[in-house]
């Protein structure tokens, strides 16, 4: 494994178990995740999940980051 996917998975895993408890630290986790490792289905689908509730406009809206998890072969996404 290069450098940039061990860091994505570091970040992945800490935004997992921060969603409960801490949204906004798990979406910036999950932003980083998305830096560097751009074909991670499971931080845009994470991601999404978390923003949706906070989108004022469908521009903003998470179901564009579920769409790409879909794309990338997210399992769960329909």
């Amino acid at each position: 494994l290069n450098i940039d996917k061990e860091m994505s998975m570091i970040y992945l895993v800490r935004g997992m178990n921060s969603v409960k408890d801490n949204k906004n630290s798990a979406i910036k986790d999950f932003d980083k995740v998305i830096k560097l490792d751009p074909n991670n289905a499971n931080a845009y689908y994470f991601r999404g999940l978390l923003t949706i509730p906070f989108a004022d406009t469908p521009d903003l809206c998470g179901c564009a980051d579920i769409q790409k998890a879909k794309k990338l072969g997210y399992k769960d996404v329909d």
